[in-house]
């Protein structure tokens, strides 16, 4: 005979468990509404519209950048500076 092999037993996590009552409040939502029911209210904004904020933004991405690049070289030059002594 062979021997009996060890099942493994189910373990229910708390991520399985927070995942079954999403669906499960998703599924009542739909029953309840006849239909899934969506929050998003946001309306598509084209990106070929002038839109001065999001220039502003990303103007001020770039240069942000540009000076954590230029402080990192400049540190990073002091360094060398520092070692060759």
């Amino acid at each position: 005979m062979k021997p009996k092999t060890k099942q493994k037993k189910l373990r229910i996590t708390e991520a399985d468990f927070m995942l079954a009552n999403r669906r499960a409040a998703r599924l009542e939502e739909i029953a309840e509404h006849g239909r899934p029911v969506s929050f998003r209210k946001a309306v598509h904004k084209s990106k070929k519209v002038y839109d001065r904020k999001r220039f502003k933004r990303m103007e001020q991405k770039l240069s942000d950048k540009y000076a954590e690049i230029k402080k990192r070289s400049d540190e990073e030059r002091d360094y060398i500076v520092l070692t060759l002594d």
